[in-house]
């Protein structure tokens, strides 16, 4: 991810944290609604062109400001370090833009990594918690233990069953498989306000967004949004179609509603 690559009319401000990039874009007339993301990439690959072309829509067309967090991958870092860097980047951005709102936003793993993240910042009560969740086509298990995934394998035309689990045990390192840092599914899900949720029926990670829809209902202070898009890729909106843009109007939809 580059400041230089964005499109004209977008303002960009680069900081670091401990070597590690967090970028915040916005046009000039930029609101105090403030989107930080977490890319996907099965928590090996960074940002592609695709996350790019997301953020410059969010900013340029609803006038959101948004922060790209360019966090610490496997199998150089693990989970522990890459939380450690995110803490550190938002505590950053909440001083800096002290009258913003903020909310997460990640795709796939970043999906994952951004529940997790908001679990977090829940339990350790921070002064400035993010008004409302978006998760596309998240990764919320790195177990991949969920029996029902069996039936999706051969409907996923992209994701590679075996591989997502080598990928997620790089990124856990020592920490158990099915802690709540990287693996949201088995955390708590009370007071964790508003989440949308993007998910195809053609994707691994379908049954476990279902199973994170029943958890948030009956859960207490939080609500959740499921939208369910039939036979669509998994994770979509990081390609230019039709789709992408539908749902970067649906997230923006969401987040500006009061």
């Amino acid at each position: 991810m580059s400041a230089k690559k964005m499109k004209r009319g977008l303002l960009s401000e680069e900081k670091e944290v401990d070597g590690f990039m967090v970028l915040t874009v916005q046009n000039s007339n930029a609101e105090n609604k403030h989107i930080i993301f977490l890319h996907g990439g099965a928590y090996v690959s960074e940002g592609t062109t695709g996350h790019r072309v997301i953020m410059e829509k969010l900013a340029l067309a609803y006038n959101f400001k948004v922060t790209f967090i360019d966090y610490p991958l496997a199998p150089e870092h693990q989970a522990g370090y890459t939380h450690e860097i995110i803490a550190r980047a938002y505590e950053l951005l909440t001083e800096i833009y002290k009258d913003d709102e903020f909310y997460l936003f990640g795709d796939s793993a970043g999906g994952g990594l951004a529940l997790a993240f908001l679990q977090k910042l829940r339990d350790i009560k921070a002064p400035v918690m993010p008004a409302k969740t978006v998760l596309q086509s998240p990764w919320l298990d790195i177990t991949m233990s969920n029996p029902e995934i069996e039936a999706f394998i051969e409907k996923d035309v992209l994701l590679d069953f075996e591989g997502l689990k080598e990928c997620g045990k790089l990124y856990a390192g020592e920490l158990d498989l099915k802690n709540a840092l990287v693996s949201p599914i088995y955390g708590s899900f009370d007071n964790l306000s508003d989440i949308k949720v993007f998910v195809s029926t053609h994707e691994l990670f379908y049954p476990d967004c279902i199973l994170l829809q029943g958890m948030v209902k009956s859960a207490e202070g939080s609500s959740i949004d499921l939208s369910i898009k039939d036979k669509m890729i998994h994770d979509w909106i990081v390609l230019p179609i039709d789709e992408q843009d539908e749902t970067i109007h649906e997230i923006a939809a969401f987040l500006l509603e009061d």
